[in-house]
């Protein structure tokens, strides 16, 4: 229970001062004190106060409790889990940017540099709205931040997707989150998880960054041989698979411009354009 008295104080400390009301923090506290287990009074407590103010770091009550500091793995992370859903439950806003443009979700994201796997605090605030591509002051999204670390957690990257967020996003210097895997090293689990942004994220290992590098480029340069033949046989197979819709797609023309030649009827302009513009693309060896 000291840690999660600690943990409310740090995260509600400016917000309570700035209202320069210390019996409210006292309150607080004795309320977790009291009743550990059993937390409707705390809520009734937080519908009562503007869940939404910000400190003059621009963090709000919601912003703290996502916060990444002062984790131990423990009864620590229950609680602060438990604090997040208490406060989009009073309603606080979770797209609301501190100074630095972060939002709650950004630094969610953050637990992933510690090893921690916080998707239940990530799902519980991407449900309440959190937009899946807000991007801070460096231009990075959540998914940059998740690939920031050495052992980004599955479920947390699912959840993203699976929130639209966009697996070719660029940060400020033009790095998508295929970069920052690239740059993780190899290993089984980056592996399996640069799979996903590719295959369920269509990520593009082409987009270039601002040095003019592609994933494949950071990749050779690492000698990364395992993620470069990844990125080899994700490319062959979609440009096999392109190749495979270009054919249906010209079959399909040819018996429709065959309809149409004897009927007498014009061919439609989308058809006409299809064919003017046909370019079967090229097998790979």
């Amino acid at each position: 229970m000291k840690h999660f008295i600690i943990v409310i104080v740090l995260s509600f400390f400016n917000f309570y001062l700035c209202s320069m009301n210390v019996t409210k923090v006292n309150t607080f506290i004795e309320l977790i004190k009291n009743n550990p287990k059993e937390l409707s009074e705390v809520k009734d407590l937080l519908l009562l106060e503007k869940v939404d103010a910000q400190d003059s770091n621009g963090k709000t009550m919601l912003f703290y409790a996502a916060s990444d500091f002062l984790l131990d793995g423990g009864e620590l992370d229950e609680y602060k889990t438990t604090l997040v859903k208490l406060l989009l439950d009073a309603g606080a806003n979770p797209n609301l940017r501190d100074n630095n443009r972060d939002t709650p979700l950004h630094r969610a994201a953050l637990h992933t540099m510690v090893g921690q796997d916080k998707a239940d605090m990530v799902q519980m605030l991407l449900k309440a709205g959190a937009d899946a591509n807000s991007k801070n002051s460096l231009q990075l999204t959540p998914l940059h931040v998740v690939f920031s670390g050495a052992h980004p957690p599955l479920s947390v990257l699912e959840a993203l997707l699976h929130y639209g967020a966009d697996a070719n996003a660029q940060d400020e210097v033009g790095n998508t989150p295929l970069h920052y895997a690239v740059r993780a090293g190899f290993s089984t689990k980056i592996h399996g998880l640069m799979k996903i942004l590719l295959e369920k994220g269509n990520g593009n290992p082409f987009i270039k960054n601002k040095r003019g590098e592609t994933v494949f480029d950071v990749s050779n340069k690492a000698d990364n041989t395992q993620i470069t033949q990844l990125l080899k046989n994700y490319t062959q197979e979609n440009r096999e698979g392109a190749r495979k819709a270009w054919s249906r797609l010209l079959g399909y023309v040819t018996h429709t411009s065959e309809g149409y030649a004897t009927s007498g009827l014009p061919l439609p302009e989308s058809i006409k354009t299809i064919i003017a513009g046909y370019t079967l693309p090229a097998r790979q060896k």
